[in-house]
């Protein structure tokens, strides 16, 4: 059994690991840290929460019902965004990677540590100096799949 003194550490400090990294390389214990007694969880050195995925999904549901289903649907979308972004960031300020594909790979698989979903890549191209981006995959167990079809069946 872990102690909150396992897992005490500075969650200001700059990288996990100064050696390059494949996404490969990612530990789903080595990325958590808890100040328990502080009442604190970090995760690849970002403080979160635990909640539970039928909170969330009677949250998308309350929004729904109060902002209509476009505007609830505009919000989540953004939510999404933001958290992808910043995970994005995160792994790049935590870790050298070594490559950007290395990088573009770890994103999915946080996200499968973070509950989300899992996600295969089936395609991945990018081309910085164009700026052409093309990822392209499958999602299987998603938290919000499951709460849509728990809360309402298929459909909007």
């Amino acid at each position: 059994m872990m102690s909150d003194m396992d897992f005490l550490f500075d969650p200001s400090a700059d990288s996990f690991s100064e050696e390059p990294v494949k996404a490969t390389d990612l530990d789903f214990y080595s990325l958590l840290r808890r100040q328990g007694n502080e009442g604190r969880l970090f995760f690849n050195h970002k403080r979160v929460v635990l909640i539970e995925a039928e909170a969330l999904g009677k949250l998308r549901q309350q929004m729904i019902e109060a902002l209509g289903y476009d505007r609830a649907r505009s919000m989540l979308l953004r939510f999404a965004y933001d958290q992808g972004y910043d995970d994005a960031g995160a792994l790049a300020e935590a870790f050298d990677w070594e490559s950007e594909t290395e990088w573009l790979t770890a994103g999915p698989l946080l996200q499968a540590f973070e509950g989300v979903a899992r996600i295969e890549a089936e395609e991945i191209s990018f081309d910085r100096e164009s700026g052409d981006f093309l990822w392209r995959g499958v999602w299987s167990n998603s938290y919000e799949a499951e709460e849509q079809l728990r809360q309402a069946g298929s459909g909007p």
